[in-house]
């Protein structure tokens, strides 16, 4: 077992009171890195917007709709808002559910092997780190948001939440919502007590395009956030590299994950 595994979870996680404090919004988007993040937030923005008579952003970062823990939308619509938090195991207590009011939480999962790719490719253009070097990260680093030990703490925590606590947990695959966007996306809206008809659906995923998100990036900030799909995004692993993930994934993942990862 690793010991910064570990470590991780009581100095990073167990102490992370934040979730169970802020709760004074309506919804909660929760999702793993480079899981398709922005462009289900966007999505979320052009239906409120539409339903709410509410200005479009100009950028697609933009947290006027669809806000942050710290930047609660202030208009008219529900007020949801995104990050990539890994409560600890006092957030996921039941006997909080009998006192406290909690928004809901929809949380936005991809295959890991993949997602851990992606974020590899997208921040290690500027690091001297070979992707065998990134995907054994221990510790901090200048270059990367995250390691393979987030991936994994995210998964542990937010799984049994959502097979335990189904009336305010959703889970979202983002392999269902490029699969089927329109279907996909409408649970998602009904989950957050929106009912758009499909015009408006129809609408918000043309708005919310590679071409069209592309053309409202922030050409300020250094890593873009439309980039181009890959054809075989799993390429990049070596035997060594698969046999390292796998052995990872096996001694620390605890709970149940809709991906076959021995399949490559």
């Amino acid at each position: 077992m690793s010991f910064y595994y570990y470590q991780k979870r009581l100095l990073r996680d167990f102490t992370n009171l934040s979730m169970l404090f802020r709760r004074n919004y309506d919804g909660h988007i929760v999702s793993m890195h480079q899981a398709g993040t922005h462009w289900l937030r966007n999505l979320l923005t052009h239906v409120i917007a539409r339903e709410y008579q509410l200005p479009i952003p100009d950028n697609i970062r933009s947290n006027a709709i669809v806000g942050g823990p710290n930047k609660i939308p202030a208009h008219a619509g529900p007020r949801i808002v995104q990050s990539h938090k890994i409560p600890g195991p006092l957030f996921s207590l039941p006997v909080w559910r009998r006192f406290l009011k909690f928004p809901k939480y929809l949380v936005l999962i991809r295959d890991p092997r993949i997602a851990t790719a992606s974020h590899y490719k997208k921040h290690g253009k500027e690091s001297p780190k070979s992707f065998s070097e990134f995907l054994r990260n221990r510790g901090g680093d200048e270059h990367f948001m995250k390691d393979i030990w987030d991936d994994i703490r995210f998964l542990n925590v937010w799984m049994p939440l959502a097979r335990d606590w189904p009336e305010q947990v959703r889970l979202v695959r983002y392999e269902d919502l490029r699969n089927d966007t329109a279907g996909t996306l409408k649970d998602v809206t009904a989950f957050f007590g929106m009912a758009p008809d499909s015009g408006t659906l129809d609408w918000s995923i043309t708005q919310c395009s590679k071409e069209t998100m592309s053309n409202r990036e922030d050409a300020t900030r250094r890593f873009k956030v439309v980039r181009e799909d890959e054809a075989a995004p799993l390429a990049i692993y070596s035997a060594a590299d698969k046999a390292y993930f796998l052995d990872t994934y096996r001694r620390h993942l605890k709970a149940e994950i809709p991906y076959n990862l021995n399949q490559w």
